[in-house]
């Protein structure tokens, strides 16, 4: 597709090149990592040459993996094997891989995802919205695989509407419930307290950020909610991380915090009016 072709970089070193430039503007809150598309999209010895050049610098590496039946199908025809066989046979997974969406998986892919140590990431609204399917959540659990969140398309952007549906979309396939509480923890708030990670210190690991924890040295990222907010109103002590993650509205997040600068105060970005009147703008110059 001509419109397509403004994305490509046919040749690695030119990609390198200006992930080199890039790497130069990281700063304390930003970090720069690879992100080629897919095994689909990109040929193999293009994706050994930039994640060995990722291994060497210690970068993350984000990929979508397996988040259609079509995709997988095309791999097999070329490759004779699943886009996560692929990047595991060829070397190319690694603690600091996360494979996006991730939902078209054998129980060898999870498997080797998770001897491998990597992250996925799940984009519940998104994979509802394109109707790509359920990420098998329960099963990368059962093999320590790390998942965290992501929005993909921006359809909607709630981390914490994501971290329900991870539970929810398993409960509608699955016709049971409380699918992914974990089994070492019987605590009332055990299953929330998992899919708040996901939300949190696990998005963090997925793009080499240390979150989860406000201590001196370490980033000052967190926010407040407003505890009078309907959606999370009398609710007490122990369940109220589970009234956040399953009830919590947007209205009721006042404050965000991050890296100690205050970047929404009493619900409202410092920037907003500014970021509406530009967004505004583009929709018009997309869709006139």
């Amino acid at each position: 597709n001509p419109q397509q072709l403004r994305f490509i970089e046919r040749d690695p070193e030119i990609y390198l090149r200006n992930l080199e430039e890039l790497r130069s503007e990281q700063s304390e809150t930003v970090t720069v990592g690879i992100a080629p598309h897919s095994v689909r999209a990109v040929s193999l010895p293009y994706l050994k040459r930039i994640i060995q050049f990722g291994d060497t610098h210690s970068m993350v590496v984000h990929m979508h993996v397996a988040e259609q039946p079509a995709e997988v199908a095309a791999c097999v025809r070329e490759h004779g094997r699943s886009p996560v066989a692929v990047l595991g046979d060829e070397g190319l997974l690694s603690e600091r891989f996360t494979a996006v969406h991730a939902i078209h998986v054998t129980e060898e892919d999870v498997s080797q995802l998770g001897k491998a140590r990597a992250i996925v990431c799940a984009c519940p609204s998104t994979e509802r919205n394109l109707g790509d399917g359920v990420v098998p959540v329960n099963l990368y659990f059962n093999e320590g695989v790390r998942v965290s969140l992501g929005s993909d398309s921006h359809v909607q952007i709630d981390l914490l509407e994501d971290a329900r549906e991870l539970e929810y979309h398993l409960r509608l396939q699955r016709l049971e419930r409380v699918v992914l509480a974990p089994d070492n923890d019987e605590s009332r708030s055990a299953l929330a307290k998992h899919l708040y990670r996901c939300a949190t210190e696990m998005g963090g690991a997925s793009i080499g950020f240390e979150t989860g924890t406000i201590s001196p040295g370490k980033p000052a990222d967190f926010f407040t909610i407003d505890l009078n907010d309907t959606s999370v109103a009398g609710a007490t002590n122990e369940d109220l991380i589970s009234s956040v993650v399953f009830s919590l509205a947007r209205t009721a997040v006042k404050d965000v915090v991050v890296g100690g600068n205050m970047i929404v105060k009493d619900g409202q970005h410092q920037d907003q009016e500014e970021i509406v009147r530009k967004f505004q703008e583009l929709q018009k110059r997309l869709w006139s």
